[in-house]
């Protein structure tokens, strides 16, 4: 008679148990408002329409840019969620953790969201994309493996990053590269992921590219929106959001309507 064995170990199980400890630093975006911007959900003057940096790129980009823009999660710039996102990616020596943690937040919240999402995308998405890295790394960026096991079935948009703009925080029409897309029967409508939401430049200058290059829709999902918690009129923000529990459930396209 064999000795007994352990069952193997349950996916499922610990994938909710690392989102369950994620849960103790994840904190809800905030509604659009007077001191919200409606597309990044950062701190905004009460006098313009947009932030400082949403606004910058809509007036560069002559308004073609993401039709939607969904963070999952504030990121302080002190907490251990914007520490994650740093760590998750590094070249020398990438958190197997951090990645997995990450993995699981954005499947998590893709299977609860696909309807608003594929809503500000007009339909079924057709591609997906993660915003190229900057820096010169060798072997798949680990953002792309996230999106490539979460849809495994959707061709990914390999694109390249202009080296004449290297890491700065601003709108570009050129940053990027698309390559031209397979005719298909219907225009295609791209899910970008971007790991850290900043200054929103580089996800929107993505976003631009591909819509030049033929692309129907765009829809923007940032695992984390950094916030810095040192900036006077993000103080407000980040006391609110600290008030309740994060929750899930909840989604900035949820707030809009199309």
């Amino acid at each position: 008679m064999g000795s007994p064995t352990s069952p193997p170990p349950d996916p499922n199980q610990a994938a909710q148990e690392q989102f369950n400890i994620q849960r103790n630093w994840l904190l809800n975006l905030l509604p659009p408002s007077r001191t919200v911007c409606p597309i990044c959900r950062g701190a905004r003057d009460p006098d313009y329409p947009r932030c400082y940096a949403c606004n910058q790129a809509y007036r560069r980009s002559g308004g073609i840019l993401a039709d939607a823009v969904a963070p999952i999660s504030y990121s302080p710039d002190d907490g251990q969620h914007y520490h994650q996102l740093r760590v998750y990616k590094s070249p020398t020596s990438p958190n197997q953790l951090a990645h997995f943690r990450l993995a699981v937040l954005y499947t998590l919240f893709y299977n609860n969201h696909r309807p608003c999402l594929q809503l500000g995308a007009g339909g079924a998405f057709t591609h997906v994309a993660t915003v190229p890295s900057t820096r010169a790394r060798a072997g798949i960026h680990p953002l792309q493996q996230i999106i490539q096991v979460a849809h495994s079935a959707l061709p990914l948009i390999a694109a390249t990053a202009n080296p004449a703009y290297g890491n700065a925080r601003e709108f570009a029409r050129d940053r990027f590269h698309v390559p031209p897309f397979t005719a298909g029967p219907s225009s295609p409508r791209v899910l970008l992921l971007e790991d850290l939401w900043v200054t929103g430049a580089r996800a929107q200058s993505m976003a631009h590219a591909l819509k030049e290059t033929g692309a129907a829709a765009v829809v923007v999902v940032a695992l984390g929106r950094q916030v810095n918690h040192g900036h006077p009129p993000s103080r407000p923000l980040l006391d609110t959001a600290r008030h309740t529990p994060f929750d899930l459930n909840r989604c900035a396209i949820d707030d809009l309507s199309f």
